[in-house]
């Protein structure tokens, strides 16, 4: 158990790859920012070392967040892909929100995940499967998301700032100080 550290017994998982570099780096050059600010190693990370970044709103109308914009992976009709990624809360009333772009959807699946409230919306499209947002210790939580291919095509992830009127689209305007804790992304090839 994350949060009383009761032992549960033993987890069992098909080995899986992890499709995104530099996953607790999100100041790197490998992903692309759009409308934010990263700084570096701003507070503990979830495995108890300095290495969470603060991703920063800028005062600006726009997406918010991070992303890979080349392909990261190609999917068959069919084939599940799955993002996650560790947040806490910082300043402001944001949210966070993952999103899957690229060919392999008629329409971008997304979800948001209220820090505040621990609530999960999911967006309506017919590929969405499933989302969950796990409590953590000290304020942090792990969030998943599972969509599935509508056809054959590309996949790419972000992992966005979202205010309380987010959808897909998921532009509006920064005040140039709201901002969350990012550290640990990862996307892979499986249903969960």
């Amino acid at each position: 158990n994350p949060t009383t550290l009761e032992i549960k017994g033993l987890l069992i998982e098909n080995a899986a790859t992890n499709l995104t570099n530099y996953s607790e780096e999100a100041d790197n050059a490998w992903w692309a920012k759009q409308a934010v600010t990263i700084s570096a190693n701003t507070t503990t990370a979830p495995d108890g070392a300095l290495t969470a970044d603060s991703m920063v709103e800028t005062a600006v109308s726009n997406s918010h967040g991070i992303d890979r914009t080349s392909i990261i992976a190609s999917l068959t009709l069919g084939d599940y892909v799955t993002s996650s990624v560790f947040v806490k809360q910082g300043s402001g009333d944001r949210r966070l929100q993952l999103v899957f772009g690229g060919t392999a959807f008629a329409n971008a699946p997304y979800c948001n995940f209220n820090l505040d409230t621990e609530t999960v919306t999911l967006g309506l499209q017919a590929t969405v499967r499933s989302a969950t947002m796990t409590a953590l210790p000290n304020g942090w939580y792990r969030c998943t998301f599972t969509v599935q291919a509508d056809v054959t095509g590309s996949v790419r992830p972000f992992f966005r700032l979202a205010n309380s009127n987010s959808t897909a689209i998921n532009s509006y305007l920064g005040d140039g100080t709201s901002f969350i804790y990012i550290w640990g992304m990862q996307v892979e090839q499986t249903s969960y």
